[in-house]
């Protein structure tokens, strides 16, 4: 009896642990696709703030398909994601608030990271 409970125990132990390496894993992973999405979102805020004031619009950088490299975890898989932006215009002082967002699916669930800049006209 005292080596079944025993055993019994340890199976619990071991599952437990289990379940939270499994958990870990998926952190991990998660964590590594917001970050890599993030990146996405900042190459294309950084393409946008290197153009010319009047070029930045919406239209001139349409959606993309691209891919979540680099990541970490033991799924390291490129994911298919879209970049999209959008182009608000601020009117004092006169400049574009611009937004860039990127969307994948994991699991089934779909995710998005967005990233945020403003730029102004220079005179």
């Amino acid at each position: 009896v005292e080596v079944l409970m025993a055993s019994a125990l340890s199976v619990l132990l071991i599952a437990g642990i289990f379940a939270a390496l499994v958990n870990a894993e998926q952190g991990s992973s998660i964590a590594s696709q917001q970050v890599a999405a993030f990146g996405r979102c900042r190459e294309l805020l950084e393409q946008m703030r290197g153009a010319a004031y009047a070029h930045v619009q919406a239209t001139n950088y349409p959606p993309e398909s691209l891919t979540l490299t680099h990541l970490g975890g033991s799924l390291r898989i490129p994911i298919l994601c879209t970049r999209s932006n959008s182009v608000a215009v601020l009117s004092s002082p006169e400049g574009k608030f611009i937004t860039a967002t990127v969307i994948w699916s994991f699991r089934g669930e779909q995710m998005q990271r967005s990233a945020y800049a403003a730029i102004y006209k220079k005179e």
